[in-house]
């Protein structure tokens, strides 16, 4: 921690004494692309250079409207909407704000041992007190079930009482856990039967290229860089994609959904 560094390029980190040090945590999934891509760093200053709007709250910029669509895309043409902040635990608090008001439900359920962030909504979906000791209170009526079990998560959503059901398609801070065969499929079914809108928080998952055994879905773009998020063919109605839309620039947080109706 003590270390300074002088530069930071693709997966290797100079230091002032002229060290390298090989970045293998990747700033928690952040640094997909490597530190200070160059692709990355021109593009960045050819839209600085062209001073176009930006914040302006009656405007959506064009290269945001052209991303949503490709993520839209590459979601499978399943997903028509994209919310985009600048964390995944903002992404979260939106996927929360979006089941309450569709719904209009107030409780949550999420799995054990998840990790979904830490402001205050994303840290009341986790039971871990390592994360929450000290900053409570939390969300009331939230509640966890075993993750990867249905019968409990049936139980649960039987009551008719939840907003969402919000799990990780693997639960990576748990240890790298995989779910039962089909159960994120499973889940999405319960979720429409009971009317519960299906989260899956996709931040350690996105753009991991995996196998087809997790779930018989596959978690992340395929090495073609199409379609393959780890909820295909399991009946998800919102993602958090945030980390790995991160550059190693700038950072960034997309929350995709289909269209939900409001009224």
């Amino acid at each position: 921690m003590n270390v300074r560094y002088r530069r930071c390029e693709g997966a290797v980190l100079h230091t002032e004494e002229g060290g390298r040090i090989v970045d293998f945590l990747s700033g928690y999934c952040v640094h997909n692309a490597g530190h200070n891509h160059p692709v990355i760093i021109q593009a960045l200053k050819d839209e600085l250079d062209r001073k176009g709007p930006g914040m302006l709250q009656s405007h959506v910029p064009e290269l945001a409207g052209e991303l949503a669509s490709k993520l839209c895309e590459r979601a499978g043409g399943r997903l028509s909407m994209v919310f985009f902040a600048c964390s995944g635990s903002e992404g979260v608090e939106a996927a929360i704000k979006l089941a309450r008001a569709t719904t209009k439900r107030t409780a949550l359920l999420s799995a054990t041992k998840a990790f979904h962030g830490l402001t205050c909504g994303a840290l009341s979906l986790m039971d871990d007190p390592f994360w929450k000791d000290g900053f409570g209170p939390m969300l009331a009526q939230t509640e966890t079930v075993a993750f990867g079990d249905l019968a409990e998560l049936e139980k649960k959503l039987a009551t008719r009482q939840f907003a969402a059901f919000i799990v990780e398609p693997l639960q990576s801070e748990a240890g790298i856990l995989v779910p039962p065969e089909q159960y994120l499929k499973a889940a999405g079914d319960l979720c429409h039967k009971y009317d519960s809108l299906f989260v899956l928080d996709e931040v350690q998952t996105e753009a991991v290229p995996c196998v087809t055994a997790f779930s018989r879905c596959r978690c992340g773009y395929d090495r073609a860089g199409k379609s393959a998020f780890g909820w295909v063919n399991s009946g998800v109605r919102v993602v958090d994609d945030g980390q790995d839309l991160r550059i190693g620039v700038h950072f960034f947080e997309a929350f995709d959904c289909s269209y939900v109706d409001l009224q």
